[in-house]
């Protein structure tokens, strides 16, 4: 019903009753304008969307803004997956193939050397190409190349290493028993990484010390992981429960297989104790621990 027709309605109306009839027709009017605000039920749908969610364009920063100055302070952070696309990711796949047909072994080495061009170029290497590249030299026992490429990505060439990057270098120099260098390279990623180290990094803190007769230290490291909220990890425990067992520290390897227990079981640190009572001639032993496992 129109307006129009409304106020015909109430004209025909008695004069005694003219200040109800104007109240009435404002109610009226005030309620049909409030009620067909919007052009259809649709609209209305949209604009109730619209206070609930607002569309993302509205919660953009305006583009015509100035945009805000970089912190210099701010961490450089390492490249996330989304980096390898384009030419980079061309880059990624010709170093990977490389490596994967061997040609790294050969002299040389392509893949070393079109990294290296590549820094100096358009197409930057990710750090999970530079990684790769260093995990494979690092199999081929190539220690001083990684240490060295190390160095030339990450501290020359600028690019910002991950964890991945900073577990190669540990485990070379666990594998060239240079441990002390690997507990610089821990205290290095406490104070500039912009991450902490996963329980990963303590793996291979904990068997590079425990295999260089540094059992104390590595019980540091591991009680520090778990002050610093990382889950339980056998492996972790595995390694310093097979160092106390070769120091022939059966009640301290012990303690630990306990303390783990209450966490988890694990197959690993019971046959890292199958082995051990094998090798000291104790098979009985070894069979019933085997046995307990099972059950």
């Amino acid at each position: 019903m129109t307006v129009y027709r409304l106020q015909s309605l109430l004209r025909r109306s008695s004069p005694l009753s003219k200040p109800t009839q104007n109240t009435t027709l404002a109610s009226i009017t005030a309620t049909f304008t409030h009620s067909f605000a919007y052009s259809s039920a649709e609209e209305a749908a949209i604009e109730r969307r619209n206070r609930i969610e607002p569309p993302l364009h509205a919660l953009r920063r305006d583009p015509s803004a100035p945009s805000p100055c970089p912190d210099p302070n701010a961490p450089h952070l390492p490249d996330s997956t989304s980096a390898l696309t384009g030419p980079r990711l061309s880059l990624h796949n010709r170093v990977q193939s490389l490596i994967r047909a061997g040609d790294m072994l050969i002299s040389g080495n392509p893949c070393k050397i079109c990294a290296r061009h590549a820094v100096f170029s358009n197409t930057r290497p990710t750090v999970f190409t530079c990684n790769a590249i260093m995990a494979s030299m690092y199999r081929a026992t190539w220690y001083k190349e990684v240490i060295s490429l190390f160095q030339f990505f990450f501290n020359q060439s600028n690019i910002v290493p991950n964890i991945v990057s900073y577990n190669v270098l540990i485990n070379t120099h666990c594998d060239a028993g240079r441990v002390d260098v690997v507990l610089d390279v821990y205290a290095h990623i406490l104070a500039n990484a912009p991450f902490g180290p996963p329980s990963a990094t303590y793996r291979h803190l904990t068997k590079g010390l425990v295999e260089a007769d540094r059992i104390s230290d590595a019980m540091n490291l591991f009680r520090e992981m778990l002050n610093k909220g990382h889950g339980t990890d056998s492996l972790v425990y595995n390694n310093l429960i097979s160092g106390f067992l070769e120091l022939g520290n059966l009640e301290r390897a012990n303690e630990l297989f306990d303390e783990l227990r209450e966490r988890c079981l694990d197959g690993t640190v019971n046959a890292t104790y199958m082995e051990w009572f094998f090798k000291k001639g104790m098979r009985e032993r070894a069979m019933l621990n085997t046995w307990i496992s099972i059950w």
